[in-house]
């Protein structure tokens, strides 16, 4: 008989799929299409030919995403940096009182 899994394990996969559903419901509620301005160029949002919906622009979700993933990437690497530096001192520190 295997041993029952740890509260904190069960709160974190809960959590997982509370965060993927509110996810879901967020991605459907943002996918209408707005103009944005990139680097090199702009989408707008025009009638579709037929008459039924819009074309052009992007995805409001897809926005979104792309903000959050590069606030993750930049916080990941400021981490690293300063947790690399924070073992420099130490290591610094180290051999000052060795040689001390």
């Amino acid at each position: 008989m295997d041993p029952p899994t740890p509260f904190t394990q069960q709160l974190g996969r809960i959590t997982i799929v509370v965060i993927a559903a509110l996810f879901g419901v967020f991605a459907v509620a943002n996918s209408q299409r707005v103009d944005f301005s990139w680097v090199f160029g702009e989408t707008t949002v025009r009638a579709a030919p037929d008459g039924d919906g819009s074309v052009g622009g992007v995805p409001l979700i897809v926005l979104l995403l792309g903000a959050f993933v590069i606030g993750a990437v930049v916080a990941i690497l400021t981490e690293l940096y300063i947790s690399r530096s924070r073992r420099a001192r130490k290591a610094a520190r180290h051999r000052e009182e060795g040689a001390g």
